[in-house]
């Protein structure tokens, strides 16, 4: 064996054990996730699809577990049909001669397609829950006109650069040839999306604090009373811990940018739609 093989080989068994490791860490989440949607979906139907919010909630709801699955298959699709293509596809008989360095660089470009679509379902996790964080903090504005035309002047301009950037990092259109003005390109939706969330987590922080005060006075001090909060006042918690915890993963994508990362930012809107299905059952 010579020596550039034995340096092919250790840089391919490196590769399958990084890509064996995220898939079983991806595989244990969409399991996870998969069992998390079916429970939310089955709330969804015991309150009936005739109202307009329960049937765009299931419908949203049912888009992500679709986009999960399409996720799932493409990323562990690309491992396996890579492994098959440098290790024993017999198709490539004809470069049995030649290094294994030519089956990778052959194997990749074979398989590049699955690299481009994989690139999508994270983008419609992005968007739809991008679009969950500006709605819940446009419905606390609500009255607000300047506060609710900045949070759709970044939500409609979120939603263009996502699907731009998904246009470029598929190859259905071409990308910069400058190597920076290419990373700018990617990092740029992710920066934006960020800037989104920073903005309508901080909207609903104060939200949460000026309504903690003007009830303060209401709560009336009692064995029974003193320990527990208005059910508005955990609606408004919940909101912001769920968008520190989504702010957690979008810097989590963007620097490590795993699929592992990706898979978890489902589970962002399906809290949001089980919380909305308590609050329906209440008449939040």
């Amino acid at each position: 064996m010579l020596f550039e093989e034995s340096a092919t080989l250790t840089k391919i068994g490196s590769m399958v054990w990084y890509n064996l490791i995220g898939s079983i860490v991806m595989s244990v989440e969409f399991g996870i996730y998969i069992l998390a949607s079916t429970i939310t979906l089955h709330l969804l139907c015991q309150k009936g699809l005739q109202k307009p919010r329960v049937i765009i909630l299931f419908t949203t709801q049912l888009i992500l577990i679709l986009v999960s699955i399409w996720q799932f298959t493409t990323v562990n699709g690309n491992l396996l049909a890579q492994l098959c293509d440098v290790l024993v596809n017999p198709e490539l008989e004809m470069l049995l001669n030649q290094t294994l360095e030519d089956r990778l660089t052959l194997s990749s470009a074979r398989n590049k397609i699955w690299s481009e679509v994989s690139v999508w379902p994270g983008n419609i996790k992005f968007l739809i829950a991008d679009s969950i964080v500006a709605y819940r903090a446009w419905t606390l504005w609500r009255h607000h006109a300047f506060v609710q035309w900045l949070l759709a002047f970044f939500g409609m301009s979120n939603a263009v650069i996502n699907i731009v950037d998904g246009f470029y990092s598929s190859g259905i259109a071409k990308a910069p040839s400058s190597g920076s003005l290419r990373l700018l390109s990617q990092s740029f939706f992710l920066m934006v999306s960020l800037a989104l969330n920073i903005l309508a987590t901080a909207l609903i922080v104060y939200k949460t604090w000026t309504h903690a005060n003007a009830t303060r006075h209401l709560v009336v001090e009692s064995p029974s009373t003193s320990s527990k909060s208005s059910p508005s006042l955990n609606l408004l918690v919940f909101l912001v811990e769920s968008g520190t915890s989504f702010f957690i993963l979008q810097v989590l994508s963007a620097n490590i940018v795993a699929d592992a990362s990706v898979m978890a930012l489902g589970f962002y809107p399906t809290s949001v739609t089980i919380v909305a299905h308590f609050m329906l059952d209440r008449g939040i």
